[in-house]
């Protein structure tokens, strides 16, 4: 064979290439983002969610996910969504309280009483009501993931009441609402930014702090805090949002894809949650950690506490949403 026949033949065979790969190249990639670790039943949510859209679609999706804060903190993720330059993405309740200031209330101490009661009101009217804010800050809410419950941990004694939490010093995540929550419970509480918060709990700058159980673990507390009680005195929701006008550009069948799959997330999400949550409470018994669970005399005290967050910030969430949510959860 001459040469040149070879070279173009060797052309040829890189065009099919080419040609092929453009063929099977995704219409329509986007990035997905959230601040979750990648050992975090988050991530593997949103793993689940990649999946999903992109086996749905045919290949005509391809989601690149971010975790991690890859792209940011969490406030600068969600605004990258409002902006367009990341395109989906699900983030904390306490964090978007910056932006949607109605997303305080599924925030407010003790206010679930369960996770069932949490699941039912935010599956609703309620949480269809909640999503509605998220338009006019140029987001459209998806679905409702989830960090989950928050409980305590201590260094330094096993907590059953708020007179037990009087004399330590806790950390707090940056959120007003938090601050005075614990405000009200007695507590001196400090702001610590995350990156930060293990080596003060090390150390013992601070006694204890507040996170879900599973979270916990695998921030590697349980390793320097002795005592957890499974208050879930705040719960953590996670909406699924999108940019809006990048959403409403999608054909309709994306849209559906997209929708469907924000559900899916969801669902595992919580499933993932609830499981990890199991495998840690095992595991850190196991280590001699000691576990507290409220009894309902406890747990009713802790709530009558924080009653006061509530009057306080019923207008900035607004006092006919509170109500509503309270009477929900009756």
């Amino acid at each position: 064979m001459q040469k040149s026949q070879r070279v173009l033949m060797g052309v040829l065979a890189v065009t099919m290439i080419v040609l092929a790969t453009a063929a099977s190249a995704a219409e329509f990639t986007f990035k997905f983002a959230h601040i979750a670790p990648l050992v975090h039943a988050d991530h593997r949510a949103a793993l689940h969610f990649k999946d999903y859209v992109e086996a749905k679609s045919k290949g005509r999706i391809e989601v690149s996910v971010h975790p991690a804060g890859q792209l940011g903190g969490e406030r600068a993720m969600i605004e990258g969504v409002q902006l367009g330059t990341i395109e989906m993405g699900f983030f904390t309740a306490a964090v978007l309280t910056n932006f949607i200031p109605q997303i305080a209330v599924t925030n407010l101490p003790f206010i679930f009483p369960d996770q069932k009661t949490a699941y039912r009101v935010l599956d609703g009217e309620i949480g269809d009501k909640l999503l509605s804010y998220f338009p006019e800050k140029g987001m459209i809410g998806l679905a409702w993931g989830e960090n989950g419950f928050r409980d305590f941990s201590s260094s330094k004694r096993p907590i059953h009441t708020p007179e037990d939490m009087a004399a330590l010093k806790m950390r707090s995540i940056e959120s007003p609402l938090f601050l005075d929550s614990y405000k009200a419970l007695g507590v001196d509480a400090v702001s610590i930014a995350w990156p930060e918060t293990f080596t003060a709990l090390q150390q013992k700058v601070v006694d204890g702090a507040d996170l879900p159980y599973n979270t916990m673990a695998l921030s590697k507390w349980l390793e320097v805090q002795q005592y957890v009680t499974l208050s879930g005195w705040i719960y953590e929701p996670m909406p699924v949002v999108a940019n809006i006008d990048w959403f409403q550009s999608l054909p309709e069948d994306i849209q559906r894809i997209l929708a469907d799959g924000a559900y899916e997330l969801q669902l595992v999400n919580r499933a993932l949650n609830a499981l990890d949550r199991l495998q840690t409470d095992a595991e850190a018994r196991a280590k001699g950690v000691e576990v507290i669970e409220l009894t309902p005399e406890e747990r009713k005290a802790f709530r009558e506490k924080v009653l006061v967050v509530y009057d306080a910030w019923k207008e900035k969430i607004g006092p006919e949403l509170v109500d509503m949510v309270i009477e929900a959860t009756q």
